[in-house]
């Protein structure tokens, strides 16, 4: 081979690695560009933890044990096919609600070869008004699908905004799967009326009322070879501007507080952990046997301390108005002596009784749902 050859072999290959560095520099830069519009968050089922990455560790905490739905899809689709449902004006943190999404299956799904992909739009608000417990009904629904069809892959949901104004925002939400065997027809049949009273198409059947109620419109996509698209969009309030800054920015004051319950009764202990995700990063949920074991002793500083009185000292109630922004007593009347009863904020005559919470809670907060059913199951 001559000398001419050998430099022109060369200049190709130079030519031709100067080409590939050029396609991947330009490759690198449009994916950067594409993910500076958007939170990705990924998961897997494959454990029983979910892992959180640095815009979830600032921007909410797990909520642990949310087995179950909002709601029974039995029962809600007799609501939404025989009545008129009523939206619910309920303010709620979207980060916790999906959360709680993700605690839902990870908890009833273990699918190693299968990850979860969040891709939020960063104009999409975190404080949002709707109907909570309607959204995370739908979203699970749409999920439980997804996980099962797809069992190995990705399953994607993405978050954008199609339009707000001053006082509200439509949301589209996009949940792809992995599933490349059903086709269109196929997937639409699976959203229309079952006749049946349970199982998986009665839950997609619901989550496409839960959208009609909500005045939103349902369409599904099988892409061929790639999976499964189910789009919707649905309407919110925003939230006003104090409620912004009390809920979304919180002041140095009450940044970081958390929430003690302690009780008897451990149905109680979930309805009110659910009634307090949307106003505290942390819930923390005492047995009352380790309670009453360490003295009633409380050694770090709670912003809301919700304790059956049965467990009460007075060294104790002394402890909790040093260590906690809000002390709420649930009592029978044991402790009637005005000196006690100016030992707690608020003092309430039946144990737990959920409406007199959710009271003294507004009165707080400012905003919580007085509808039992935002937080029972």
């Amino acid at each position: 081979m001559d000398s001419g050859m050998t430099i022109n072999y060369i200049i190709l290959a130079v030519v031709g690695t100067l080409t590939i560095l050029w396609l991947l520099y330009n490759i690198v830069i449009v994916k950067k560009i594409h993910a500076s519009n958007k939170i990705r968050k990924r998961r897997t089922l494959a454990s029983g933890t979910v892992d959180k990455d640095d815009y979830l560790q600032k921007s909410l905490t797990l909520i642990e044990g949310s087995s179950s739905k909002p709601y029974k899809d039995e029962t809600l689709y007799n609501i939404l096919k025989n009545s008129h449902l009523s939206t619910q004006d309920t303010l709620f943190n979207l980060n916790y609600l999906l959360d709680e999404m993700l605690n839902f299956l990870k908890i009833h799904y273990r699918v190693p070869g299968l990850e979860i992909v969040f891709d939020i739009d960063t104009d999409v608000p975190v404080m949002l008004r709707g109907n909570a417990g309607l959204v995370s009904q739908l979203l699970i629904n749409l999920f439980e699908h997804a996980v099962l069809a797809s069992k190995i892959g990705v399953v994607d949901l993405q978050i954008s905004v199609l339009k707000q104004s001053e006082k509200e925002i439509s949301l589209e939400f996009k949940v792809t799967d992995s599933d490349k065997r059903t086709n269109q027809a196929e997937l639409e049949a699976k959203f229309t009326d079952p006749g049946i009273s349970s199982g998986s198409k009665l839950s997609l059947h619901v989550a496409k009322l839960i959208v009609e109620a909500l005045n939103g419109q349902l369409l599904v996509s099988a892409v061929g070879g790639r999976g499964n698209e189910v789009t919707f969009d649905l309407l919110f309030k925003r939230p006003s501007s104090i409620e912004e800054y009390h809920y979304a920015q919180p002041s140095p004051q009450v940044a970081g507080i958390k929430a003690l319950i302690v009780d008897r009764d451990p149905e109680a202990s979930i309805v009110l952990r659910k009634l307090l995700v949307p106003f505290m990063p942390k819930v923390v949920v005492v047995q009352a046997s380790d309670f009453q074991r360490s003295a009633g002793k409380i050694d770090r500083s709670f912003g809301l301390a919700i304790i059956d009185q049965k467990f009460l000292d007075r060294k104790t109630i002394e402890n909790l108005r040093t260590n906690s922004e809000l002390a709420i007593v649930a009592s029978e009347g044991l402790f009637d002596e005005p000196q006690h009863q100016l030992a707690v904020d608020y003092h309430i005559s039946k144990p737990f009784t959920l409406e007199r919470i959710i009271e003294t809670l507004t009165i707080f907060y400012g905003a919580v749902s007085t509808d039992k059913d935002d937080v029972l199951d």
